[in-house]
């Protein structure tokens, strides 16, 4: 009966959005029947996206559905597909969004005519596989709850893509946004093992701008000393010594097997992946501190075998993280670039140029004290 009804509504405008229900009881049907694939399928003939008269929150919560079957499916490149069609600022509140525009000035008055209610519009990506489209999506009038509900489900399911790609500082950032939502942040309960998972998750990421931003943001909230452990995991990645692996381990251990990042089929390459950003973090700061150094010594500060520590500076070279020179023939690994001769003259040149300069004004100075 369901199927006969999503047929002879298909087409109709004045019955888009009970056609879209109809099709949502429908992939639940099939999903109750143990059929995910073709629940799948099902559900994202609705571009729900295109309805007029949806509701933001309603139309959230079914590409929500699309994406979790997809999830569940297995079919993860198009569950990313999908996602790209929330944007995230529709989370925010519409009170949020109306003072943020009367303090940024003047802005266009017309943009949100002819979604039905005169509010204002905001954009939403298609997301198809072909290129993303552009289309309007009346702003939500619903009320804070339900949106930080809605952003909670994205953000996880965010969670759950972004793990398949590794992207590592992604997953930190989408635990950062359910970190930053104010249900969260006003419950202890609820925001110290988000907070958890986005200090772990963002120690697993490579040294990038983004990363050491992340870092130095997240140790200076206020939220962090609730959880010393948490502090003092940061800290040894703030700084600018190195960090012995053992001795990480052995102060972390209790942290790392009680946290979900390192449990499951992936904990042991979690693990193995904490190990190298600690050898990076090593590698970063003796490049702080040698310009020089024999390659047998540096493998014995860093407590590793010569041909892995060779391995890993090579890696970081390549990746862009530090700049080094090994001389195999010598046993020696350099951390400072040689300047070319034309460098160091052009250097020479504009010291002089600058101290010409000074000595000029010193001169002007001491004249004009004689006047």
């Amino acid at each position: 009966v369901i199927g006969t009804l999503e047929a002879v509504s298909e087409g109709k405008i004045y019955l888009e959005e009970e056609r879209a229900l109809l099709v949502k009881r429908l992939a639940g049907i099939k999903e109750k029947r143990g059929e995910v694939g073709e629940a799948a399928e099902v559900l994202q003939k609705v571009a729900v996206e295109t309805l007029g008269t949806m509701a933001t929150e309603d139309k959230i919560e079914y590409i929500l559905e699309q994406v979790r079957l997809f999830i569940a499916k297995g079919d993860w490149p198009r569950a990313q597909i999908y996602s790209r069609k929330i944007q995230t600022s529709s989370f925010e509140p519409k009170k949020q969004k109306r003072e943020a525009k009367e303090g940024g000035g003047e802005k266009k008055q017309e943009q949100g005519k002819g979604n039905g209610k005169g509010a204002s519009a905001m954009e939403v990506d298609t997301g198809t596989s072909g290129g993303a489209e552009n289309v309007e999506m009346e702003e939500a009038d619903g009320e804070a709850p339900r949106l930080e509900q809605l952003k909670l489900r994205y953000y996880r399911q965010m969670v759950q893509v972004h793990e398949q790609d590794d992207k590592t500082l992604e997953v930190c950032r989408c635990y950062l946004s359910m970190f930053h939502t104010p249900s969260v942040q006003r419950d202890a309960a609820l925001f110290l093992p988000i907070l958890r998972s986005v200090c772990w998750y963002l120690v697993l990421s490579q040294s990038e701008p983004m990363q050491v931003s992340l870092l130095e943001q997240v140790f200076n909230d206020a939220k962090i000393d609730k959880d010393d452990s948490l502090k003092r995991l940061l800290n040894d990645f703030r700084s600018e010594l190195p960090v012995s692996w053992a001795e990480f381990q052995e102060k972390y251990a209790g942290e790392m097997g009680a946290q979900e990042v390192f449990s499951g089929e992936g904990g042991a390459a979690k693990r193995e992946a904490l190990r190298l950003r600690v050898i990076q973090h090593n590698i970063l700061a003796l490049s702080r501190y040698y310009e020089r150094l024999t390659l047998p010594f540096f493998a014995e500060l860093l407590d590793l075998g010569l041909e892995e520590a060779e391995t890993q500076v090579a890696e970081m070279v390549t990746q862009g993280l530090v700049w080094a020179k090994i001389d195999q023939m010598e046993g020696t690994v350099t951390f400072t670039k040689r300047k070319e001769v034309n460098e160091t003259l052009n250097d020479w040149s504009g010291n002089i140029g600058k101290l010409v300069d000074k000595l000029e004004k010193v001169t002007f100075l001491v004249n004009k004290e004689f006047q």
